[in-house]
């Protein structure tokens, strides 16, 4: 489809200048035409569709005792059926003309059966897209602080290892014949709700199904992995379910590697309405675009104060910095399964538990220790037992939790488990800089500052670096780089 569309709507200067923006619009657009070819056939066959639940309506429930039975439903005309025929036969007219043409859809169809034949040309563009998509990732993913040893995916499988796969299918009985296709019934191998699953279409051509088992193989033959994590949206539970169901009925090595592997499942970011952004259509919001305009947003708030912007050694480089940690604390926010609206007011926000939030937190104590100027070595000799303060103490007893929520983590795979310690954390290490004294209620008890004795002041500072250095190990942790200034 991406082919064709580049073929009438691309422009290699545009193409080189940002790929991802710009496949993105070639995208929409071929498939806005798509769209708009189809529509008589849709239309020709939700009518179809209509006639025919009129024809043999589904069979009304059994009425509880005591309630009336519902009425016939109202009887099939001569007329009914021939506006059904009628339906039927201007439809499979439109459909052969789609084909015939050919259609956008059906040259979708043999582009990509030349591609899975490796078809020179055909493969030419896929790997251009491929490559320049590629490079434009590792830009953004160096952005995020992300990093990655292999860039593979199931689009780069050899023939050979999926000719493998579906003849071990075969020969198995796993999976069967259906009307010139290749089916498995996952039914028929003990797992009734995965239901039927196509593996090869009637052109011959493979499915992403088919493709994702031989690219496990390879994986697991390339990196004798001990486990393999698979990071892919709730949508695709079923797939995933019937794929790991398909790998364990091969048996070795294909069972060997499933029970490696795991999915890590995650919701779906929608628009601030809640509607669901889509690509085809072109309501997806890039992250590149989110992350320029919290940026700027973010730079805007610091040069409101002009001292410590006069401060900061790169503000540019800092804004960029606030502005990812407000877009990745807002997806860490609920459970990976849960999906959320984006909010770009909010996770700005300076208020409630947000990124800038916990930057503005660490930034704080930075602050602080500079003003206290007492040398870090002489801060691992301080003596706790001088912190009596209830908010001192609830502070060390969060510090102490530290370990279990790292662990808790690990074996969650939910990043919301730090976060919400990190904010909790960092809401106890606030109300320590306002705790008064029990006897004098106008004496901030854990200031630094007003430190009574030079003792007191190394106790106090050495637990809010421990707390600066709890929060920057969690922030870390989440792919946060903590900010000393802002």
């Amino acid at each position: 489809m991406l082919s064709q569309g580049f073929e009438k709507y691309g422009s290699e200067e545009q193409l080189q200048k940002d790929p991802i923006k710009h496949l993105n619009e070639v995208y929409v657009k071929i498939n806005n035409d798509n769209s708009e070819e189809q529509k008589p056939a849709k239309k020709l066959a939700e009518k179809k569709d209509e006639l025919e639940k009129t024809k043999a309506p589904p069979k009304p429930k059994k009425p509880a005792k005591g309630q009336e039975a519902p009425p016939e439903p109202p009887k099939w005309t001569d007329e009914q059926e021939k506006e059904l025929q009628s339906v039927t036969a201007e439809l499979e007219k439109v459909q052969g003309e789609l084909v015939a043409k050919p259609s956008i859809d059906e040259k979708a169809r043999q582009f990509f059966k030349r591609m899975v034949e490796n078809d020179k040309d055909s493969l030419r563009n896929w790997e251009k897209f491929r490559n320049l998509s590629i490079e434009a990732y590792k830009e953004m993913y160096s952005r995020l602080n992300i990093t990655f040893d292999d860039y593979s995916g199931e689009s780069t499988v050899k023939n050979e290892d999926m000719d493998k796969a579906a003849s071990i299918l075969e020969q198995k009985g796993i999976s069967e014949d259906s009307k010139g296709a290749v089916i498995v019934d996952l039914a028929k191998h003990g797992a009734p709700k995965l239901g039927k699953t196509l593996v090869k279409k009637r052109d011959g051509t493979s499915l992403y199904l088919t493709r994702d088992i031989a690219a496990n193989y390879e994986r697991f033959e390339k990196y004798a992995f001990d486990k393999m994590i698979y990071v892919i949206a709730s949508q695709q539970d079923v797939h995933v379910a019937q794929f790991f169901k398909i790998l364990s009925l091969m048996g070795p090595p294909y069972k060997d590697a499933v029970e490696k592997c795991e999915h890590v499942t995650f919701g779906m970011v929608k628009d601030p309405k809640g509607q669901t952004m889509s690509t085809r259509k072109g309501t997806v919001v890039s992250l590149a675009d989110s992350l320029d305009a919290a940026k700027e947003f973010m730079h805007n708030v610091m040069k409101k104060n002009e001292d410590k912007y006069a401060q900061v050694a790169d503000p540019e480089a800092t804004a960029d910095t606030l502005a990812i940690s407000a877009i990745m604390v807002q997806d860490y926010s609920g459970k990976m399964i849960n999906n959320y609206n984006f909010d770009m007011e909010r996770m700005t926000s300076f208020e409630g538990d947000t990124g800038p939030y916990l930057q503005y937190s660490h930034a704080r104590v930075c602050s602080m220790e500079r003003k206290a100027g007492i040398p870090r070595d002489q801060l691992l000799t301080a003596d706790f037992s001088l912190i009596t303060a209830k908010e001192g103490v609830e502070l060390i007893r969060s510090l102490a939790q530290w370990p279990d929520v790292f662990l808790n983590t690990y074996r969650t795979r939910e990043p919301v488990t730090v976060l919400t310690y990190l904010f909790k954390m960092t809401h106890l290490l606030s109300s320590c800089y306002d705790a008064k004294d029990t006897a004098n209620r106008n004496a901030k008890t854990m200031s630094v500052m007003y430190a009574e004795s030079e003792e007191k002041k190394r106790a106090l500072m050495g637990l809010y670096d421990a707390a600066r250095q709890v929060l920057g190990n969690g922030m870390r942790l989440l792919g946060l780089t903590p900010v000393e200034r802002m």
